[in-house]
């Protein structure tokens, strides 16, 4: 790879992500006049730009992401990765140091060799954005914390292909005068045009269109339940997976452009003004007389919880059997062949349990708890023993009042908009009142040590700043509950949506509160009390 003084050279660090990239010339107050094919992320207010010689194994590349900008106070760290992941592939980091930026290259490789990346075919780069500045901001090869946000984005490379000539022109500034870009695209490739046209006439088989009483999007654990109940009685059932979008990352650009969740007019006008806004999907969006105006993306749950992390003399850590594939313990071993039984047919939590607590607020929320071997991460300033460490996780299921809201942000990616954990305060509370009820007879186990939290810290600090990226259960209902108004909810007691005729949701959305435990079986059972209310209205009320 060639290194050019235009990388990172601006002031501000010099990024995207939308569907479609774009032309830009590096034109401005102190630009370096050479032309990148981009994508911009509005967002975050970020560019990103590469060109590419017509052969080679060099680019030039310049990505712009501002230190003071939309999002908190700027961004002490950007980077990208020059493939679909941060293994094998290329990775560029930039940050401020003062008045400078610092900037790198480094290469994650795990069990494999370094990636390459072919300009001449359609790529997948990566993005990633820190909030927290690194550990040295003055060295280039500085560790520094995981990134805040990360995604992919599809790129044509071949836009950015320019010719030799002009790519050693780029390459030579710094060192010689130079004049603006052309805004114009260059290409590779050539055309010819001729003044003939042949025609040829194929006669095929007449294919007709097959009619589908029901087509169900999404084979999940409901949705199997749904199309298999709807077969069962007679019904011509059309089930699609309901996988991503047919785009160049995929293979295809066949996606209709009414199907895009809230391009269909269906949600929150401030969400459908976001699509309304896009240039790519909002003039795919119907008349705004036709838009229903429902809750889609509120009223969101999901349980709140909290590991704590022990030791005790008895207990066999998880990762005590990590070389299960090549030296397993030679016992367990025999066991697992023999009868499938043991600790090589189990899975990691081993303890259940369930409480009802009183809130301050007079409503009864549910504990539930569970016990496994080892831990996901440990914080303490003490010494411990790794091989006999258990986590007990405390989660608040039914009974809690929290909610939050999902939705899209301008890149129409889907978003968290608010986190829905301990929003009621009360929620907290209770799980306060939990934890230390839990606690409260672990000194009578001999040998039982609490190591996270530990003793330096209070079990309401530890709450109070628990991370909520650890908090979430990934048991999320309510999106799009179902209820007795089109004000409070998105779909009605027989599950269609409100101002519709013939569509329904039948999944964990319509579920307006959390279950006593883990929440599959309940989705599973929704789907078969949905079916018959569905059939009851013949396709449509």
């Amino acid at each position: 790879m060639r290194w050019s003084s235009v990388l990172f050279a601006a002031t501000s660090l010099v990024a995207s992500t939308l569907a479609q990239s774009s032309l830009y010339c590096d034109n401005g107050s102190g630009g370096t006049g050479i032309c990148f094919e981009t994508y911009f992320d509005p967002l975050f207010n970020a560019r990103y730009g590469w060109v590419f010689p017509p052969s080679g194994n060099e680019f030039i590349g310049q990505f712009t992401v501002p230190i003071a900008g939309k999002w908190r106070a700027g961004f002490p760290q950007a980077g990208v990765a020059l493939g679909p992941g941060m293994n094998g592939n290329l990775l560029i980091t930039a940050w401020p140091n003062g008045n400078t930026i610092v900037k790198g290259a480094r290469q994650a490789v795990i069990n494999g060799a370094a990636g390459t990346l072919d300009p001449t075919a359609y790529c997948v780069f990566g993005w990633a954005y820190g909030s927290t500045a690194v550990f040295t901001p003055s060295d280039p090869w500085s560790n520094m914390n995981q990134h805040d946000d990360a995604r992919l984005f599809g790129f044509n490379c071949p836009e950015g292909i320019t010719t030799a000539s002009q790519y050693q022109a780029w390459l030579n500034i710094g060192s010689t005068s130079t004049t603006s870009g052309s805004t114009t695209r260059t290409s590779s490739t050539s055309t010819t045009t001729t003044t003939t046209k042949t025609t040829t006439t194929t006669v095929g088989p007449t294919v007709s269109a097959t009619p589908y009483d029901y087509i169900v999007v999404g084979a999940g654990n409901t949705g199997l339940v749904v199309a298999d109940r709807l077969s069962e009685k007679g019904k011509n059932v059309l089930l699609i997976e309901r996988g991503g979008p047919s785009t160049f990352l995929t293979g295809g650009n066949d996606t209709p452009p009414w199907a895009t969740g809230t391009g269909s007019g269906i949600g929150p006008s401030d969400m459908i003004n976001i699509v309304k806004n896009n240039a790519q999907y909002g003039p795919n969006l119907p008349p705004q007389a036709q838009w229903i105006d429902l809750p889609v993306g509120k009223y969101v749950s999901d349980n709140p919880s909290i590991n704590l992390v022990f030791t005790h003399p008895s207990v066999d850590s998880y990762d005590n059997w990590a070389p299960i594939w090549t030296t397993p313990r030679a016992a367990d071993a025999a066991q697992y062949k023999a009868n499938q039984s043991g600790v090589f047919a189990g899975t990691s939590p081993r303890l259940a349990f369930w409480r009802a607590l009183g809130g301050p607020d007079g409503k009864t929320r549910y504990l539930q708890g569970t016990a496994r071997p080892g831990a996901a991460s440990v914080t303490t300033v003490y010494p411990y023993n790794a091989s006999q460490i258990f986590t007990i996780t405390v989660y608040l299921s039914t009974g809690i009042t929290s909610r939050g809201r999902i939705g899209i942000d301008a890149t129409m990616y889907g978003d968290v908009l608010t986190n829905p954990w301990f929003q009621d305060p009360n929620d907290k509370t209770v799980m306060l009142t939990a934890i230390n009820d839990l606690l409260s007879t672990m000194n009578q186990v001999p040998g039982l040590t609490l190591i996270t939290p530990d003793n330096t810290t209070t079990i309401t600090d530890y709450v109070n700043n628990y991370n909520p990226a650890g908090m979430n259960s990934n048991h999320w209902c309510g999106s799009t509950r179902i209820g007795t108004s089109s004000s409070t909810s998105v779909v009605d007691e027989n599950t269609k949506v409100w101002g519709t005729n013939n569509l329904f949701i039948v999944d964990a959305g319509i579920v307006p509160s959390q279950p006593m435990g883990n929440p599959h079986a309940m989705f599973m059972t929704v789907g078969e009390a949905a079916v018959p209310k569905i059939i009851a209205l013949a396709g449509g009320a």
